[in-house]
């Protein structure tokens, strides 16, 4: 069933694929390339996490689940850093 706890099992998932990942990049392993985006997509992949819906839900269906404004505002930081990165390296 779609409410039934058998989906909260799912819930620690995205944590995991986020650690393992982190291990990944901290043994500096050769999947790893080393262009030096990968903080970045742990930084990314970190947000994410919180924009995961709630399982189980409180409703059977759910009209609305909005994203916490926090984690949208800190996505549009990373953004604006990476642009000013991006247009910094081009001047220098």
């Amino acid at each position: 069933a779609f409410g039934s706890s058998y989906f909260a099992l799912w819930a620690p998932l995205p944590a995991a694929l986020w650690l393992c990942y982190l291990s990944v990049v901290n043994l500096g392993a050769r999947v790893v390339i080393g262009y030096g985006w990968e903080w970045g997509t742990l930084e990314v992949g970190f947000l994410m996490m919180f924009l995961c819906a709630e399982w189980p839900p409180r409703d059977s269906f759910p009209r609305a689940l909005p994203p916490p404004s926090s984690v949208l505002w800190l996505l549009r930081w990373y953004v604006f850093r990476m642009l000013l990165g991006a247009g910094m390296s081009k001047l220098g």
